[in-house]
């Protein structure tokens, strides 16, 4: 329950972050995900967003067009194409990751930077709780 609690709240968050730049709240995590981890092939960030992997490339695809993201292929493989981000798409991520923090920062307080340590370290051990259920799982 507190899980699904959890990921509605960040949901409508990021909606909400999303839409100040035009942008989906799926939209932005892609472009967070990319921007945190590098460049995807649309097989790796479908699974590392969990979306389908058609539902990724088209999405992939209307974010090309509003120019927030490049699809360039692989030298070495040309039937590889990883996905990079734009100069316009880093710097919304640089303002989303500010306006981030500074809220965390405003909610825990200033010299609470501790508590913000503890948070992230328990959804970390949640986050690896749930990859070895899913590996057990198959």
């Amino acid at each position: 329950d507190n899980t699904r609690k959890m990921n509605d709240v960040v949901n409508y968050s990021l909606n909400h972050c999303a839409s100040l730049y035009g942008l989906s709240g799926m939209q932005l995590r892609i472009l967070l995900e990319i921007g945190q981890n590098g460049s995807h092939t649309v097989g790796s960030l479908a699974n590392n967003v969990l979306i389908a992997g058609a539902n990724i490339s088209s999405m992939c695809k209307k974010l090309e067009s509003m120019g927030m993201l490049t699809r360039i292929r692989d030298r070495e493989d040309e039937r590889v194409v990883k996905i990079y981000l734009t100069p316009q798409s880093k710097s919304i991520i640089e303002e989303v990751n500010d306006y981030y923090e500074k809220k965390f920062i405003k909610a825990i307080g200033e010299g609470l930077i501790e508590n913000l340590d503890a948070i992230i370290a328990a959804i970390e051990k949640v986050n690896e709780l749930f990859i070895k259920i899913n590996r057990e799982e198959g």
